[in-house]
C-alpha cells in the first residue's frame, strides 16, 4: 500500500464510476440500496446462506457523519478504508520526509545508508509476498491479515524503542564505510542502522500484508464491474489522509523550531507510529465469512451478471439480462448469433466465436503485463521518490515546514488527478486513459531535468511541476487495480496482489541504486534516469490497448451490448460466450482453458 502512493509513487493504487442502479457495496440507503431488500426482489435465483448473512452485518453510518445521507457499507470495505485512512496518516508522518531526513543523518549526510535501508526493507517483502499471498488463499485472508496485525504491533513497539536508544546525538565523521553505513567505532552509527534496517524489514512484511491480503478481501467484497469505483475510494482514502501527516508536522516541527535536528525529526516518527497502532484492532476484525461469495457479487451487479445456464447436452443459453445500470432494459433474449455480417473486411471470414476465443487467448496475458509494467515503473520510482524531500532541502534550500506543506498539497491534487483519470476512462477507456495521464506525468519529470537551472532558483514553478508529475503518474493506480482484479480469479487475488511486494523490492532495490547515483551525481540525475525507465513502462502497458475493452464490464472491443456469441457449426455449444458477465474472465487465466 505505501509502495503505492503518490507520495511513495508505487500505489502508483482512478476507477471508471460504476454504473449506478445496481446496488454497489457503498450506497446511500436513501437510494435503497439495502442488500436483503434487493436481494428479496430477485426471484427464481438460489442464493446461499452466507450471502444474506453477509448483507445482515453491513454497516450503516449515520446521515449526520454523512453529509446528510445515511450510507449503507460492506463491512470488510469499510474496515479496509478506515485501515487505508490510518495508516495513510501514520506512514506520511514516520515513513516520509522525517524518516529519510533522520537517516541521511544518521548516515553522515549521505544518502546511501537511505537507499540500502529502503532495499532491505523491499527484499523482506519480496520473500514473503508469495508465502503470505499463499496462505491466505489456502487458510483465509483474516487469519493471514490478522497475523499482520500482530506484526505492526511488534514493529511499532521496536521502531519507538530503537529511536529511544539511538538518541538525538549529531554524529558528523564518515571514516571507514561500508555500503554507506560507517563502522568507524563503536560509538558511530553502525548498528543504529543495522538494527534500523531490521525494523524495516518487518515493516516490509506488514506492508505486504496490506498490499496482499487486505487488498484481495476487499476486492472480494465489491462486486465485478463496480470495482474501479471501490478502488478509487480506497485510493482516495489511503492518498487523502497522506495530507494529514504532513500538516500535523508542519505544526510539530513549528513548535520544534523548524529544523532538520535528530531531535524534531524523532518527535515526529513517535507520533507517526503511535497512530498506526489504531490498524491493529480494525485488521483483526475484518472476516472472510462477510465479503461477497460469487452469486453475492452477482446480485450486487445485475447490469453485467446475466446467468448461464448450460444443458446436459453441452449447449448453452443465456437468461434474460436484468435491468442495466443506466436504468434502461437489457432484455435481450436468449439467442444464438452467427457471423457478424457488418464485421470489417479483415473479419469478415472468421467467425465472431473463433475471434473472441483468440481474443480471451490474449488476454490471460493481462495480470502479466500488468506486473510487468508495475515492476518497470516502480524500479525507475524507487531511484527518486525517497530523495524528493532530501532534494527540496538540500538543493532548493527549504526548511521543513516548506517541504511539508507541499507534501500536504499532493493528495489533494492527487485525487482531484485521480477523479479526472476515472471520468476520462469512461469515455475513452481505462487503458487509454491510464496511458494518457501517466505520460503527461512523465513529461513533467522530463521538465525538471531539462530546465534545471531556472526550476531550481524559482520554487514557485518548481514545486507546481512536481505536484503535477507525482498527481498525474499516480492518478491511474486504480484503474490498474481494477483491470488486474477484473481479469483474475477470484481464488488468485491474494496471489497475484502479493507479487506487488516484487515490485516494491524493485521500488526499494533501485532506492539503493538512487542513493548511490545522488551521491555520485546529484537528485537531477536521478530524475532523469527515472524518466527514461518510465517510458519504458509506458510502452509495456500499451501492449493492453487491444486487450482491455473500453467499456468496463465488458469481454469485447466489437459488441459491448451483445449477449451471447454462438458457432452454429460447433454441435457441442463449445462457441456460446456470455460477452456481458466478466465474472466468466474470473476463471484461472493461468490454465490453458479456452473456448474454441
Amino acid at each position: 500500500m505505501s509502495r503505492n502512493s503518490s507520495i511513495n509513487s508505487n500505489m502508483s493504487t482512478g476507477r471508471a464510476e460504476s454504473n449506478g442502479r445496481a446496488k454497489p457495496l457503498l450506497a446511500t440507503t436513501s437510494e435503497s440500496y439495502s442488500a436483503v431488500d434487493d436481494r428479496d426482489e430477485v426471484p427464481n435465483v438460489d442464493r446461499p446462506t452466507s450471502a444474506v448473512s453477509t448483507t445482515k452485518k453491513d454497516i450503516s453510518l449515520p446521515a449526520w457523519l454523512c453529509c446528510g445521507h445515511s450510507i449503507a457499507m460492506n463491512h470488510n470495505v469499510f474496515l479496509t478504508l478506515a485501515i487505508c485512512a490510518v495508516y495513510g496518516v501514520s506512514e506520511s508522518l514516520w515513513n516520509g520526509t522525517a524518516n529519510a531526513a533522520y537517516l541521511k543523518k544518521l548516515g553522515h549526510n549521505r544518502n546511501g545508508p537511505l537507499g540500502n535501508i529502503e532495499a532491505v526493507s523491499g527484499l523482506s517483502s519480496l520473500l514473503t509476498a508469495l508465502p503470505v499471498g499463499y496462505l491466505a488463499d489456502k487458510a483465509g485472508r483474516s487469519y493471514i491479515i490478522a497475523f499482520g496485525g500482530w506484526l505492526v504491533l511488534a514493529a511499532t513497539v521496536f521502531h519507538i524503542v530503537l529511536l529511544m536508544w539511538i538518541g538525538t546525538e549529531e554524529i558528523e565523521d564518515e571514516d571507514n564505510d561500508f555500503l554507506g553505513i560507517s563502522a568507524a567505532s563503536p560509538e558511530n552509527r553502525t548498528l543504529p542502522l543495522w538494527l534500523y534496517g531490521v525494523v524495516m524489514a518487518m515493516w516490509g512484511v506488514c506492508d505486504g500484508v496490506f498490499n496482499g491480503p487486505v487488498q484481495a478481501l476487499y476486492a472480494d467484497s465489491t462486486a465485478t464491474g463496480e470495482r474501479s469505483v471501490y478502488y478509487t475510494y480506497l485510493f482516495a482514502s489511503y492518498i487523502g489522509a497522506t495530507s494529514v501527516g504532513p500538516i500535523v508536522s508542519i505544526f510539530l516541527f513549528q513548535s520544534l523550531g523548524d529544523t532538520w535536528g535528530l531531535y524534531e525529526l524523532r518527535v515526529i516518527l513517535y507520533v507517526g507510529l503511535g497512530i498506526g497502532l489504531l490498524t491493529v484492532p480494525l485488521m483483526l476484525m475484518l472476516d472472510d465469512k462477510k465479503a461477497l461469495d460469487e452469486t453475492a457479487e452477482a446480485d450486487a451487479n445485475p447490469a453485467t451478471a446475466n446467468a448461464t445456464n448450460v444443458d446436459a447436452d453441452g449447449g448453452a443459453s443465456t437468461q434474460t439480462s436484468r435491468e442495466s445500470a443506466d436504468g434502461r432494459a437489457c432484455a435481450s433474449e436468449a439467442t444464438s448469433a452467427t457471423v457478424d455480417e457488418d464485421a470489417d473486411a479483415d473479419n469478415a471470414d472468421v467467425p465472431r466465436s473463433e475471434t473472441t476465443s483468440a481474443l480471451r487467448k490474449w488476454q490471460r496475458w493481462i495480470p502479466y503485463i500488468i506486473f510487468a509494467q508495475s515492476l518497470v515503473m516502480a524500479i525507475g520510482s524507487g531511484m527518486t521518490v525517497k530523495f524528493f524531500p532530501l532534494f527540496f532541502k538540500d538543493e532548493v534550500g527549504m526548511s521543513p515546514s516548506h517541504v511539508q506543506i507541499i507534501y500536504a498539497c499532493v493528495p489533494f491534487i492527487m485525487i482531484i488527478a485521480s477523479g479526472a483519470c476515472s471520468e476520462a476512462a469512461k469515455y475513452i477507456g481505462r487503458v487509454q486513459a491510464t496511458l494518457a495521464f501517466t505520460t503527461s506525468g512523465i513529461g513533467c519529470l522530463f521538465s525538471m531535468v531539462f530546465f534545471k537551472s531556472y526550476l531550481d532558483t524559482h520554487p514557485f514553478v518548481l514545486v507546481p511541476v512536481f505536484i503535477i508529475h507525482t498527481s498525474l503518474v499516480n492518478s491511474a493506480y486504480p484503474l490498474q487495480e481494477s483491470i488486474l482484479m477484473d481479469f483474475v480469479a477470484k481464488e488468485e487475488r491474494a496471489r497475484w496482489k502479493s507479487l506487488e511486494s516484487v515490485a516494491t523490492f524493485g521500488w526499494c532495490g533501485s532506492a539503493a541504486y538512487g542513493g548511490w547515483l545522488a551521491d555520485k551525481y546529484d537528485y537531477t540525475y536521478t530524475f532523469l534516469i527515472t524518466a527514461i525507465v518510465q517510458s519504458t513502462g509506458i510502452l509495456i502497458f500499451s501492449t493492453l490497448l487491444p486487450l482491455v475493452p473500453r467499456k468496463e464490464g465488458s469481454r469485447d472491443h466489437e459488441d459491448t451490448d451483445a449477449v451471447a456469441v454462438n458457432n452454429d457449426d460447433n454441435d457441442d455449444g463449445d462457441g456460446v460466450l456470455d460477452v456481458t458477465n466478466p465474472e466468466s474472465l474470473s476463471e484461472p487465466l493461468l490454465n490453458e482453458t479456452s473456448v474454441e
